[in-house]
């Protein structure tokens, strides 16, 4: 993906998005997201994709549990809440269905902010809309910068303070050596937000210097779009054409009519 076209990348990745939100079918769903848990054990390794999806599970989690909570739409009923409102098995696994949107989408989203890079950003959308491009490359890039920074700023103390622990120092006493790590987490935010505010200043300055939105200005490139990139694009139109109408005619029909209760539930 990293040797194609941005714009082949661009269309790619707004085409897989938009399906993952909008299609609702469970088996839309479950494509989206092995594909996407796929795609990211591809670009950041079993170990790191194990890690952010675990990170993601409390927050699909979360998402599972409120929609029935405050959704209660369906003809399933299942039990009554203290409140009176009724728990409906629609409105249970349309939080299921919307958890696993919200985890595919979030891991499609790391593989783009690795795949469409600033330049590539600043390519796409620089000419027709180059404050909304810069905003763009500086949001996709904004997590991976502050990981870093913060991770620099870790080994830094680390090597200033011998990597001070309670097993290298036990006469400081258990209490004395958490509020020393606590002191030192909130210094590192601190320094962290200093960095970042520091470091956006200095970018849009650098910008402005350069005459970055002028009109008339040109620009450096090295993308070039080869027949590769056609064949890719054209296969892809291909498959799109395909597939597309059949899924979006599966979300209409909802969740699978073997029950004749239980149907996909769109909430306004």
């Amino acid at each position: 993906m990293n040797r194609l076209h941005p714009v082949v990348n661009f269309i790619y990745f707004a085409v897989v998005l938009g399906c993952s939100m909008m299609l609702m079918h469970p088996v839309c769903l479950a494509i989206s997201f092995v594909a996407a848990f796929c795609y990211t054990i591809q670009m950041f390794g079993y170990r790191n994709a194990r890690k952010g999806l675990s990170g993601m599970a409390g927050v699909m989690v979360i998402a599972a549990i409120l929609n029935p909570a405050f959704s209660h739409q369906g003809v399933t009923t299942i039990c009554y809440l203290p409140s009176g409102n009724a728990l409906t098995l629609e409105s249970i696994c349309y939080g299921i269905a919307a958890a696993f949107m919200l985890g595919a989408t979030l891991m499609w989203f790391r593989c783009v902010s690795e795949i469409l890079t600033a330049d590539k950003i600043v390519y796409l959308f620089g000419k027709v809309f180059p404050v909304l491009s810069m905003i763009l490359s500086m949001v996709l890039g904004f997590i991976p910068k502050m990981q870093r920074k913060l991770k620099e700023i870790r080994c830094t103390e680390n090597v200033r303070e011998k990597g001070w622990t309670q097993e290298d120092y036990p006469e400081k006493g258990w209490i004395r050596t958490k509020i020393h790590l606590v002191h030192r987490g909130i210094q590192n935010v601190s320094l962290l937000i200093t960095w970042a505010l520091q470091d956006s200043v200095d970018m849009a300055d650098s910008m402005k210097g350069r005459g970055y939105g002028l009109p008339g200005r040109t620009a450096y490139t090295t993308f070039r779009f080869t027949k590769w990139d056609r064949m890719v694009l054209h296969t892809r139109r291909k498959i799109v054409h395909f597939h597309v109408p059949q899924q979006c005619c599966l979300t209409a029909s909802g969740f699978p009519n073997d029950q004749h209760k239980l149907s996909l539930v769109h909430h306004s």
